[in-house]
This record gives C-alpha cells, sequence and structure tokens, in this order.
C-alpha cells in the first residue's frame, strides 16, 4: 500500500515570481529579459521589495531562471494527463513537442527572448 503525503501549498516565494513573471512576460516579448523590464514588472505588480530579494535574490537572472522552471512544471503537470503507456516512441515525443511549444505560445516573444538570453550567459548562474 502505498501512502501519499500531503503536499504544501506553494511556498510565498512561487506566488510572487509567477506574478512578476505575468507582468514581465508581455514587456519582455517587446524589449528582452534586462534589469528594466525586471524592475518595471516589478513596480506594476505592486510588490515589496524585501518579498522580490527572497524570491528572485539575483534580479533578471533568477526571473528568467522561474520562467523555464515554471514553463517545466506545466510540461510536467499536461505530459500527466497524456496516455503515455498507450503510445509508440515516436507518439510520445511528438506530444511532448506539442506540449512544450503549446506551454510557450501565450507570450513567444518572452519565450524566444529568454531562450536567447539564456544561450548568450554562462549556464553555471542557472545552476
Amino acid at each position: 500500500m502505498e501512502l501519499e503525503m500531503p503536499t504544501p501549498d506553494p511556498a510565498p516565494s512561487v506566488a510572487v515570481k509567477k506574478k512578476i513573471l505575468a507582468a514581465a512576460a508581455p514587456i519582455a516579448a517587446e524589449h528582452g529579459w534586462t534589469d528594466r523590464v525586471f524592475d518595471d514588472a516589478c513596480t506594476a505588480c505592486g510588490v515589496s521589495r524585501d518579498e522580490i530579494a527572497y524570491a528572485l535574490p539575483d534580479g533578471v537572472t533568477s526571473l528568467v531562471a522561474a520562467w523555464f522552471e515554471i514553463s517545466r512544471d506545466k510540461l510536467k503537470n499536461a505530459l500527466k494527463d497524456e496516455p503515455l503507456a498507450e503510445m509508440r516512441i515516436r507518439e510520445k515525443v511528438t506530444r511532448g513537442v506539442e506540449l512544450w511549444l503549446e506551454g510557450y505560445s501565450e507570450h513567444p516573444g518572452a519565450a524566444m527572448k529568454a531562450l536567447d538570453w539564456i544561450c548568450v550567459r554562462p549556464l553555471s548562474v542557472m545552476s
């Protein structure tokens, strides 16, 4: 018998990250992931500096990392709803790519700029 432990609600910092990302994505689609975009999104959200420092300690670097982390979590949740056991490998890969692309379709410009951003910076910063 498998015992399922209840999971706590996401930390308040996750809610702050999501709130700031929601404000930043439309701006980043046009201007890229910059310190100015980060500051504008934080101001638009009305989040305190202490909350920002806790949730995103490295500023825009933390924000881009959060973008990918939240996108990855959305993809994992979407894959749970798929009948993967019934699919052939090719179908699984195809469906996974479709879901991945759908995840970035809400703000494609911001997704493209985030991918560009991470490609030109050292990956060790994100680890």
